[in-house]
């Protein structure tokens, strides 16, 4: 029996082929896009407003919803509504700027709501400095959550469709394209340690081709038992 130890590319599912990547113009265009966004939205959100009246800021958090869902409700479902709407868009644009989107679903979630809360707790320290405007710790809430819900939404798709050939490399017990543990050059063999073991009796198939040599074959003709690796020329047998 020919057994052949030839290594070949890991195909399985759970692997990562290590060569896919967002495009970069398209990286280019979420940044682009971004950077507009924000600057409109900052731009609307601390213009001068002209009210006789301006309520105090808030700065305890859920403060603000109650007292829109207490009252009117198609007063908090614009409140409510808007606050989502904000900055929803950075959901789909954030991961974009990463070349693998940013990660696995959940880690890629996290930076895009971490980063989209950061943008609108700026945006709302800027507003609290223009004299008609103030502050809310609801409206962070509100973006942060509006592009939570967007990237659930789109991030199977933007993979699909962006990285068409990528797996998760998370497959801890799985060997890389190269033969060991998550990429090239990591611990464990490509098949495992069950494929390096080979039953008795098995012939290794060599690259080259390999010929017994004439005291090999003398010695089988005597019925001498010759032990591995000295009846023949290029490689490891044993001629029992």
């Amino acid at each position: 029996m020919l057994r052949d130890d030839t290594p070949r590319p890991a195909t399985g599912p759970g692997w990562n082929d290590g060569g896919a990547a967002v495009d970069r113009r398209v990286r280019l265009a979420a940044l682009l896009l971004a950077a507009l966004l924000v600057g409109v939205v900052g731009w609307l959100t601390t213009r001068p407003a002209a009210v006789p009246w301006v309520s105090p800021g808030n700065l305890q958090p859920l403060a603000t919803l109650r007292a829109e869902l207490d009252g009117d409700p198609r007063n908090a479902a614009a409140t409510i509504g808007g606050g989502l709407l904000r900055l929803a868009p950075l959901g789909v644009l954030l991961p974009l700027l990463g070349r693998e989107l940013g990660g696995s679903r959940w880690l890629s979630l996290a930076r895009a709501v971490f980063a989209t809360g950061v943008i609108a707790l700026l945006l709302e320290v800027v507003r609290s400095a223009v004299p008609s405007r103030v502050s809310d710790v609801d409206q962070v809430l509100l973006a942060a959550a509006g592009a939570g819900v967007l990237h659930l939404l789109t991030y199977g798709a933007l993979r699909a469709r962006l990285l068409p050939g990528a797996r998760p490399a998370n497959d801890r017990d799985g060997p890389g394209p190269a033969g060991g543990r998550g990429g090239p050059g990591g611990p464990g063999r490509g098949f495992g340690a069950a494929a390096a073991v080979a039953d008795e009796g098995t012939i290794h198939r060599l690259p080259t081709a390999v010929h017994p040599s004439p005291r090999g074959r003398a010695l089988r003709r005597s019925g001498v038992r010759v032990s591995p690796g000295t009846d023949a020329v290029g490689g490891p047998f044993s001629l029992r």
